[in-house]
């Protein structure tokens, strides 16, 4: 069910991000402390404190998933007795398992001895975060997160692909396969735990110090995925033991088909509009294009790391653009299927969906040579220039400066 998700395939595959070393180090701590559960070796939990630190120091946010989870497990540690009657958690193995949750994080904790940084930036962000969100509206942050949960089911938050793809039914197939297995012995024994950490996440994660991203969710979407695929399978067994044995199979074999359907013609659908499109905004590839362009075009660098190197991003804030990013290209021969951009040949790329940038209709990019201020210093009286040929509004969409 997740390997054909919208959500789960852009999230890991687009980009590299923080994120992805997040989500890894936190599922191997999930994986491990279930197995250290399951079969009572330490070193499974030892591990599962190893990741769950890397998975801190890599992202603060991951605490939203690894809190409850260390919770559960402590109580599960302290609770389950093995036929020795000795507890499950022993103080020499939370030792050791406190010492492996230390060891990734002892650079973040050098870092906030030296500077109180990370203190100062969650300390500072407690009651509103920097974005703004009040993070004691509660009652307001709530129905925004659970959005963005059936969001992250339907997989139809990629605008900036080029398009809207969705699985329409996901959150609704969801819904009642989870309602179903809650009616059901084994389904409650079977899903409440992860309902439980799904629920706990998700109430962690109205409070934070920087917005409600959606993006926030690719933390929890595995989770909330492995719920609605745990509801099936409780359901199938409940069926077979039942009077409706003889529609089990066929049942769940129907219910896990519409899913999977549904899911790849939508992601399908968004490797579509990528293609098209060469991606949106922020996304775009224009900046690839423009790197080819200076290569083939005279420029013997293979990186592009100016002082002067500047990309206009658009914005729909009242003044049509927002502030300019410092930025740097690393340049790479282009694949043999891309043609170069050359010339001014017609084309119906898009770079920006805000009606603050125009579309780049005609992929060519002009430059040409100005001078500074004479009270400018003599090493920048001179610059050299490239942006893209754009239409409309002529809105400079990206403005590359040399200093010669």
């Amino acid at each position: 069910m997740l390997v054909a998700s919208p959500s789960f395939v852009f999230w890991n595959r687009q980009g590299i991000f923080v994120t992805n070393a997040t989500l890894a180090a936190a599922y191997l701590a999930l994986w491990q402390g279930i197995r250290w559960v399951r079969t009572r070796q330490d070193r499974a939990l030892i591990v599962a404190s190893l990741a769950a630190g890397t998975a801190l120091y890599a992202k603060l946010l991951s605490i939203w998933l690894v809190g409850p989870l260390g919770l559960m497990l402590l109580i599960a540690g302290l609770r389950i007795r093995g036929e020795d009657g000795k507890k499950l958690l022993s103080i020499s193995t939370a030792l050791k398992a406190g010492i492996a949750l230390l060891v990734p994080l002892i650079p973040l904790l050098l870092f906030n001895v030296q500077t109180g940084g990370t203190l100062q930036s969650v300390g500072g962000n407690l009651g509103q975060s920097y974005y703004g969100v009040n993070n004691l509206a509660v009652g307001a942050n709530l129905p925004v997160r659970l959005g963005q949960l059936v969001e992250s089911l339907r997989g139809g938050q990629f605008w900036y692909l080029g398009g809207l793809h969705a699985n329409v039914l996901a959150p609704w197939i969801w819904g009642g396969l989870l309602v179903g297995a809650l009616l059901t012995r084994r389904g409650r024994r079977l899903v409440i735990l992860p309902a439980l950490l799904m629920a706990s996440t998700v109430a962690l994660s109205l409070f934070t110090v920087s917005d409600l991203f959606i993006t926030h969710y690719a933390l929890l979407q595995p989770v909330t995925v492995a719920v609605g695929g745990l509801s099936l399978a409780a359901l199938f067994e409940a069926l077979r033991t039942s009077t409706w044995r003889r529609v089990a199979t066929p049942a769940a074999v129907g219910v896990l088909a519409l899913w999977l359907v549904l899911d790849v013609t939508a992601t399908v659908g968004y490797h579509r509009e990528l293609t098209r499109s060469g991606g949106l905004a922020d996304h775009a590839d224009a900046g690839y294009h423009l790197a080819y362009h200076l290569q083939y075009n005279g420029m013997e660098t293979r990186r592009l790391s100016w002082i002067g190197a500047w990309t206009r991003r658009c914005a729909s804030s009242a003044a049509g653009r927002s502030a300019p990013s410092r930025s740097s290209a690393t340049i790479r021969p282009p694949p043999p299927t891309m043609p170069l951009r050359r010339g001014c040949a017609p084309s119906s790329k898009t770079v920006a969906t805000s009606t603050s940038c125009a579309p780049l209709n005609r992929p060519c990019f002009k430059g040409g040579v100005r001078s500074s201020s004479p009270s400018a210093p003599a090493w920048a009286r001179r610059r050299r220039w490239w942006r893209p040929c754009t239409a409309g509004r002529r809105a400079s969409l990206f403005e590359i400066w040399r200093v010669e």
